[in-house]
């Protein structure tokens, strides 16, 4: 697993929902070994992306970073929207 943080100060948790969390959920699906995608937005979004079991953790998370970072045009341009910060979980594969 891996939690996606992209903060999104001031704005209400409809603009995260609508500007961040859905567009970035679509990205993060289409990641290979990816199970599921959950997300919350309140003042900013967090996005965690659960693997499928066994899949390898270090390919896993350098498929999420190249994901989230090589599709930025996600992201909308001047509202404020900050970079996303990924922070994976501790373990040898994904469980």
């Amino acid at each position: 697993m891996a939690n996606v943080f992209v903060p999104f100060v001031g704005a209400s948790a409809r603009d995260v929902e609508q500007l961040v969390s859905t567009p970035l959920e679509q990205k993060l699906s289409e990641i290979e070994g990816i199970k599921h995608v959950y997300s919350t937005a309140a003042g900013h979004a967090v996005l965690t992306v659960e693997f499928t079991v066994g899949i390898e953790r270090q390919p896993a998370i350098v498929r999420l970073y190249n994901q989230v970072f090589s599709n930025q045009d996600w992201l909308p341009a001047g509202v404020g929207v900050g970079q996303p910060l990924i922070k994976p979980k501790a373990s040898t594969t994904c469980r």
